[in-house]
Parts: structure tokens; C-alpha cells; sequence
């Protein structure tokens, strides 16, 4: 799933891949934000549009700035790698 040719629909199935549980009907879906601790979910996702934006840490992006995030790579604070966040 790399390259420019990722569909919106394809963040769900990147998330998943990386063990995101998320919950929710229809576009508007939510988790834990695995950048982050978390004790409530904060991580939104809108399966349209095919974006995710974090109200506890600010993270956001789509299905291929989350993979890179979780690759341990830079996407979504202007190219810094967060240093709290999990190694997954």
C-alpha cells in the first residue's frame, strides 16, 4: 500500500493492519490514538475523506502518513517524530 494510489477507504485497512480497533458506524469512526497514551479515545477517522485527526495529540493525516508514522518515520508534526509515542 504505498505509492500516491492509497484510496480513503485504505486507512481503515492500514489502522487495522496495525492492530487500531476502531469503533463507530457509518464515516465518523474513533479509537485510542496509538501516538499517545490514551484512556478515552480521542483519534477520529472519517472513512470518506479518508483522514484521522488525534484532539489529544494533534497527529493527522491520511492512510499513508499513518503507516509512516507507525514505521517510526515522520507525518503529522511537521516532519518530528513525536518522542512519546509507542514504537508498535
Amino acid at each position: 500500500m504505498t505509492g500516491a494510489g492509497l484510496a480513503s477507504e485504505d486507512l481503515v485497512s492500514v489502522m487495522a493492519s496495525h492492530g487500531v480497533r476502531l469503533a463507530g458506524a457509518g464515516d465518523e469512526l474513533k479509537c485510542l490514538c496509538p501516538f499517545h497514551e490514551d484512556s478515552m479515545p480521542s483519534l477520529s477517522v472519517n472513512r470518506e475523506k479518508g483522514v484521522y485527526h488525534c484532539f489529544g495529540c494533534g497527529a493527522k493525516g491520511n492512510a499513508r502518513t499513518f503507516a509512516a508514522r507507525m514505521a517510526g518515520r515522520s507525518g503529522g508534526f511537521g516532519g518530528r517524530p513525536r518522542r512519546d509515542a509507542p514504537r508498535r
